[in-house]
């Protein structure tokens, strides 16, 4: 997955770089690495993001993890 892909994604979403950080159990820098292409963005998230993006994972339900997490 490519930093235009990830921007593209979280964009649809409306997910913001530090809801996806809380998500994935890593740093908000670790995100903006990732967004700005810096990093390659790990297998396991692109997965799934591209799960959300494709609502194989319902993005409220999603929604509801990251606010209770």
């Amino acid at each position: 997955m490519t930093a235009a892909e990830i921007n593209a994604i979280l964009a649809r979403l409306k997910m913001r770089q530090i809801d996806l950080a809380i998500l994935a159990s890593v740093t908000a820098r670790s995100v903006n690495n990732w967004t700005s292409g810096r990093w390659p963005v790990p297998r396991p998230i692109a997965i799934l993001l591209r799960a959300i993006d494709q609502s194989h994972i319902p993005d409220d339900w999603l929604f509801d993890q990251v606010r209770t997490t």
